[in-house]
């Protein structure tokens, strides 16, 4: 009789109080880390995301100006370049264009009322940086740089300017986005062979 009561109590003991507390620190443990990396994920993902869709916006401007989107509805004219302009003086925004004039520029002074298909902001937190072209960032004697695609090509013509005046075309160009609260940042490239990538 003694011996099976000695079974009963070794099989019906439980977890320690030691046990216990050391599987609640582990899980505390984890879960502490997990809740501080939270913040930082989620940043990185809205500055990808943010990244992501000025990619996509230039995208579109490829496919548009390789499509023949027709510009005016109903007039006929297929023919223009479309292009995306971004400007340093505007660092929250930036602007989807007709090329109506063929200059490879979008100039916001004398052809916003005809050349401006939409001003697209940059959503609340993040903004444009730096622009680049060809290893060469914002200087004093530039301030835009301009993408444009036009058909029957996908490639890309790539601009930097000042105000009305135009520079020749680059082979590459890069947009910096930054993220203002935690200073990281994602760079849009595209190259004159027409691809656009995000790093």
């Amino acid at each position: 009789m003694k011996l099976r009561n000695k079974k009963q109590t070794r099989y019906n003991r439980g977890f320690t109080l030691i046990e216990l507390l050391t599987v609640f620190s582990i899980s505390a443990i984890i879960a502490a880390i997990t809740i501080a990396s939270y913040p930082d994920f989620t940043s990185n993902v809205e500055l990808e995301n943010v990244a992501l869709d000025i990619a996509l916006t230039i995208r579109e401007a490829q496919v548009y100006g390789v499509g023949a989107k027709e510009v005016d509805i109903g007039t006929g004219q297929f023919d223009y370049a479309y292009g995306v302009h971004f400007d340093t003086g505007n660092k929250n925004s930036f602007v989807v264009f007709a090329d109506k004039d063929g200059n490879g520029v979008y100039n916001d002074i004398y052809e916003a009322s005809t050349e401006n298909l939409e001003t697209i902001p940059i959503k609340s937190g993040f903004r444009i940086v730096n622009l680049c072209v060809n290893f060469t960032c914002t200087l004093a004697g530039w301030n835009s740089v301009n993408f444009t695609f036009k058909r029957p090509n996908p490639d890309a013509k790539i601009k930097i300017s000042a105000g009305s005046t135009a520079s020749g075309f680059a082979t590459w160009g890069t947009v910096e986005i930054e993220n203002i609260k935690t200073g990281k940042t994602k760079t849009i490239t595209v190259t004159n062979t027409g691809q656009i990538s995000v790093q």
